[in-house]
């Protein structure tokens, strides 16, 4: 193995280490029959089955409205959306067509011209991919929305291209070489064709974006392919070659470098990742039903974003948020989640989130970041941990009692009182001028009454364990 090798495994063992704890999400559209949603600087969109036939969603952040585009119902086999244009392949039974659609001109645009199958298609910026199936075998097809430029970039040396993803220099996709699956990228800017990676081990569901791609690999001697027995849709959405006895890893290459690594290493099957920015989502079978993971690869750490009973599949991710199904027999939800990228400098900090044994708790005014402590309004943080709270306007404290325990803060001052003993805290409480609340740091105030506190950076979540 290269010398990166011990690097890569030292990572993997630290980012096993720092897995954080699940936090809630908001659900977008319930007991539906969403197939997948594509975030959008200004939302997304999501493909809805009725029936026999699909159409188009339309997710507006601004005033979170959730409504049907408009485009009529049809077979839609797949689509893909940035910026304000749309693309998508329409079934016709013997063949398929390609088409754009303009959000504001509402203007629709054929993009192929040939009477075939086609599958998966992909967009970035002018840059169009799918994979067409006119010579008997899969081909990537490349379409300049720009130019209206359309080439089949098919490689003689490889033989059935399939899964393409594009980003704004690199076309990717699986192709078959001697029998077993390879990684191969296309260079836009010079036309060259290059295998990034090649080994005899299975390969599946490509994503990119930028210089950096993602996919999910076979563990060497993990056995074959199970394919679950369910309905269709609930096929559809999990993937029939997504296998519960088998495990695959998920890996990253980056093109910039050249170097692949493998980003997860656990006993339990890892399908279906997307990228976006520095961060990676998949499902992964730890306890056999599919739960969602969200890694921040910059900091090795592994959010569990919702692990439930139900199949949460097809995550999406873009622009600050991640999206999934949450799977349960014949109906789903639809689910997004704000997540945080100060890192990344194009989004700014979303707000923090406070849950107690799983429920999420609002409070007015909302937390707040104090010499890295969150800050919260004293009286309704101690209700919600179930403890008395008392003011004492001529010493400016305030004492929180509950079962033998009794704690007693001042305002302004860092020695806070557990059963008359003196603490330091990293933030004194205050009385915060524009609401009239008094704040107090939350960490202190739930571990003193012995309640467990974890951080999730991600999600900007803090989650508290009553139960320790």
């Amino acid at each position: 193995m290269k010398p990166i090798s011990k690097v890569i495994s030292a990572l993997v063992i630290i980012m096993i280490l720092s897995i954080a704890v699940p936090v809630n999400a908001e659900v977008l559209e319930k007991d539906a029959n969403p197939i997948k949603m594509v975030l959008t600087q200004w939302g997304g969109i999501s493909l809805e089955q009725q029936g026999q036939e699909r159409y188009f969603k339309i997710w507006n952040r601004t005033d979170n409205s959730f409504s049907d585009l408009g485009l009529a119902k049809t077979n839609i086999q797949s689509f893909d959306v940035d910026d304000r244009v749309l693309v998508y392949i329409k079934n016709l039974g013997s063949y398929s067509e390609v088409y754009s659609y303009n959000l504001d001109s509402q203007q629709s645009l054929r993009l192929d011209k040939s009477f075939t199958n086609k599958k998966n298609v992909k967009m970035s910026g002018k840059h169009v991919v799918w994979e067409d199936y006119g010579g008997g075998r899969a081909n990537v097809i490349y379409y300049n929305l720009a130019s209206g430029e359309s080439k089949d970039i098919t490689n003689n040396n490889l033989v059935d291209q399939k899964n393409p993803d594009v980003s704004g220099k690199y076309i990717i996709w699986i192709d078959s070489k001697n029998g077993y699956k390879v990684i191969a990228a296309y260079n836009l800017d010079n036309g060259t064709t290059n295998v990034v990676r090649d080994t005899i081990n299975d390969k599946m569901s490509l994503s990119i974006h930028e210089n950096k791609l993602v996919w999910t690999e076979l563990r060497e001697g993990s056995g074959g392919v199970a394919v679950p027995s369910a309905n269709q849709y609930f096929e559809e959405l999990w993937g029939s070659s997504s296998g519960q006895n088998s495990v695959y890893d998920i890996w990253m290459h980056d093109m910039a470098n050249g170097q692949s690594q493998r980003l997860t290493d656990s006993s339990v099957n890892q399908v279906q990742p997307a990228i976006w920015d520095h961060f990676v989502a998949w499902s992964e079978t730890g306890n056999r039903n599919p739960d969602l993971c969200l890694m921040d690869i910059n900091t090795g750490i592994i959010s569990p974003i919702a692990q439930t009973d139900a199949y949460e599949v097809q995550s999406g991710l873009g622009y600050g948020y991640l999206s999934w199904v949450t799977l349960r027999g014949n109906a789903g939800d639809l689910n997004v989640q704000a997540i945080s990228a100060q890192g990344s400098g194009t989004i700014q900090p979303e707000e923090i989130k406070i849950f107690v044994n799983g429920t999420r708790y609002y409070t007015d005014p909302e937390p707040y970041i104090k010499n890295d402590r969150t800050m919260v309004p004293m009286r309704r943080v101690f209700e919600i941990l179930g403890a008395d709270v008392q003011w004492n306007n001529e010493e400016r404290s305030v004492t929180a009692s509950k079962s033998s325990d009794i704690i007693k803060l001042y305002i302004g001052s860092t020695t806070a009182y557990k059963n008359g003993v003196p603490m330091e805290l990293d933030a004194a409480p205050e009385i915060l001028a524009s609401a009239g609340r008094t704040m107090v740091p939350l960490r202190f105030v739930s571990e003193a009454l012995s309640c467990s506190v974890d951080w999730d950076p991600i999600t900007r979540s803090v989650i508290i364990n009553t139960q320790i």
